[in-house]
């Protein structure tokens, strides 16, 4: 997903307003702000730099090619190979390989396959798998028919992060699931994480444990300094090996963006402490983002690089005055602990609202219980998997697991009972007002001052997010790229929306289901599933299971009652059908049936397409078409119109669109809805 310029903005501005390097106390408010003006323009220019521009369309076309290079570190789900030769010929360049063979880090090989473009996102609030590729240096994919390993990696980090994996996934054989987690904590490789674990720890508001954080580095952090103590090793001198471990472990885990600025900030922190310089936590966190940015602007559009940065800006922001508020108030230790313990998950949740909102959709209630629970059995898990690794004893190993399974239950838990609201993403202007009224909202708890500042802010956020919409959202129609198949939503100012079929299967069913959920409350008024062909009814199941719509709409018409089974099940009395003449209402938008006839409706039909639903949304002076898979024709009403868009009746088909009814019909804009080299050659 392409993040919001205007959020990555909103919080560049906190990295160098914390006071980075080069920004120091002294300054006056004028002198950041033309900092901050003139380092956005650089960061700008630096990632566009940065960003891979090579045409790589000739390697597309050229069809099966033998390519050699290195294999370099998992990335989430995805492994980069440094391409070196292609057909023979020297070459240099990035790719993420797919193929079935279990690769080692730093493994020279030979793979024999195709090369296909990065798969970019062309969905709202669709994860875009291709700038996530990009962002990490990868620019093009390659699918490998063959592949020869020719030599494994002799540098020390390859090889002692292929001992790590091979150790715990040869230790946790028989248990698949612990050793996932155990990777993802160790080394940062997420790739044997299965959908439903990842599910269950998001639904469950502890996903953040499967990332390396500050939690991570500073429990090493900890081992090592007490190593090194209990070593003799006098202070100044820990505090330098203390820092050797944290930049090696940073090498070892794979350098996601949590973990560059967890391992920069403690190795800053140790810096300071080594010179025995002021240790202020916004400018260590400054100093983090900036270098984190430095080696990779693209970060700045990541959510997990601003939700890693903006938990701990919440944290150092408003925890320290929880805590004297707590202790000024004589609260024993066990309720302070509790306290403490529930405050941290709600100041990190409130401080990244907006970028949880824009991602997830939804906030789950009970995360902070959650996270209370989770974070002692952490730590433990933690400790014992340093100690397991250093000494692989068949205690630890047990203590290991059993950790590991508790936390695995923990999230299972909270997941299946969790309950979680519904909502939207924030709007530019919401934003800005949120992290104002926290910024003003700070200033007061310091210095006693902006306090009505923070109140008018916060007030002025409130009305914009419940009234904001009401006062100035606009009606839309948005057609998904599902490739062959259709999905169309209509959204209505007023708050109705409908939607018109739901692609082909499940992924396209969780598509539009994941856009609802951020930007519609998580629930739809009414669907229509214009016939019975899998590519228009596939995803409906997934729509109704999650969304609920009160009413669902078809045909009639029971092509293979084996196929439409669990459809008609899920709908039940909210099935209704749909023939010539009826109308639906919904907000703005006044709907008309055109097809099928009342009268021509067998209960089995082979020809789906002949008894599609063909209908028309009127909304204020435009027309809008959907034919659904029926003959297109022309209406004279068609004319009383100023505008008219038009969605290809059969994806693009000839047949199903003369022509002579389409120069008729003189649409102003007319979508086609098909897949990219689909069998049936369309549209045609």
């Amino acid at each position: 997903m392409l993040f919001p310029l205007w959020l990555a903005l909103i919080f560049l501005f906190f990295f160098l307003s914390a006071g980075g390097i080069l920004l120091a106390k002294k300054y006056e408010f004028p002198a950041r702000i033309a900092f901050l003006v003139s380092t956005i323009f650089l960061f700008t220019l630096w990632g566009y730099l940065k960003i891979p521009c090579r045409d790589m369309s000739p390697l597309i076309r050229q069809g099966k090619t033998l390519i050699s290079g290195t294999i370099g570190p998992v990335t989430g789900k995805s492994r980069k190979i440094s391409v070196k030769t292609l057909d023979g010929q020297n070459t240099s360049f990035n790719a993420c390989i797919i193929t079935d063979y279990e690769l080692e880090d730093g493994q020279k090989i030979e793979a024999f396959g195709h090369f296909y473009p990065l798969p970019f996102s062309t969905n709202p609030h669709q994860f875009d798998y291709g700038r996530f590729l990009l962002e990490n240096s990868m620019e093009i994919l390659f699918f490998s028919d063959s592949l020869k390993i020719l030599e494994n990696s002799s540098w020390p980090v390859d090889m002692l992060r292929n001992h790590i994996r091979k150790t715990i996934t040869e230790e946790f054989n028989d248990d698949s699931a612990v050793a996932a987690f155990a990777l993802a904590v160790s080394v940062g490789d997420r790739l044997f994480l299965d959908d439903e674990l990842r599910e269950d720890f998001l639904r469950g508001g502890i996903s953040h444990v499967l990332a390396i954080s500050g939690l991570h580095v500073g429990i090493l952090m900890l081992i090592a300094l007490i190593t090194f103590r209990a070593a003799g090793i006098p202070v100044k001198a820990s505090y330098f090996l203390t820092g050797a471990v944290v930049i090696s472990y940073l090498s070892i885990s794979g350098g996601h963006p949590s973990v560059w600025r967890a391992s920069v900030g403690a190795f800053v922190l140790l810096s300071c402490l080594y010179f025995q310089r002021e240790r202020n936590p916004f400018q260590i966190t400054g100093i983090a983002g900036l270098v984190v940015l430095v080696k990779n602007p693209l970060s700045l559009w990541n959510p997990g690089f601003l939700m890693s940065f903006g938990s701990v800006l919440g944290l150092i922001s408003f925890f320290p005055p929880v805590i004297g508020w707590v202790k000024r108030k004589g609260v024993g230790k066990f309720f302070m602990v509790i306290i403490c313990g529930l405050s941290v998950p709600v100041i990190v949740n409130i401080s990244i609202l907006p970028v949880t909102t824009a991602t997830f959709g939804k906030v789950f209630l009970l995360s902070p219980l959650a996270n209370l629970i989770v974070i002692p059995f952490l730590h433990v898990f933690v400790f014992t998997l340093i100690f397991y690794l250093l000494f692989p004893f068949r205690l630890f190993a047990g203590a290991l697991w059993l950790a590991g399974k508790t936390i695995i239950l923990i999230a299972k838990t909270f997941s299946s009972v969790s309950p979680f609201i519904f909502t939207r993403a924030f709007t530019p202007a919401e934003s800005v007002v949120f992290v104002a009224t926290l910024v003003f909202l700070k200033i007061a708890l310091v210095k006693r001052r902006f306090l009505s500042l923070s109140f008018l802010s916060a007030s002025v956020f409130f009305l914009l997010f419940f009234m904001g919409r009401t006062c100035f959202e606009k009606s839309y129609v948005l057609f998904f790229d599902v490739g062959q198949g259709n999905a169309c939503l209509l959204h209505s100012a007023g708050g109705a929306d409908l939607l018109i079929d739901a692609g082909r299967n499940e992924r396209t069913g969780d598509l539009i289901t994941h856009y609802a959920e951020i930007e519609l409350g998580g629930s739809i008024e009414a669907a229509v599933a214009t016939h019975q062909d899998m590519d228009h009814i596939g995803g409906m199941t997934e729509i109704i299971r999650r969304l609920k719509p009160g009413k669902i709409f078809f045909n009639g018409v029971l092509k293979n009652k084996d196929s439409l089974s669990v459809f008609m099940s899920l709908a039940g009395e909210s099935l209704q059908e749909l023939s010539r003449g009826d109308s639906i209402y919904a907000g703005n938008f006044t709907f008309v049936v055109h097809l099928p006839q009342k009268n021509e409706k067998p209960e089995h039909s082979v020809d789906q397409n002949r008894y599609s639903i063909f209908m028309t949304a009127v909304f204020e002076n435009c027309l809008l078409v959907f034919p659904g898979d029926a003959v297109l024709f022309h209406d004279e009403g068609f004319h009383n119109f100023r505008r008219v868009i038009l969605l290809l009746s059969h994806h693009g088909d000839l047949k199903a669109n003369p022509f002579n009814t389409i120069s008729l019909i003189d649409p102003d804009l007319t979508v086609i809805s098909a897949g990219r080299k689909n069998p049936y050659g369309h549209p045609n």
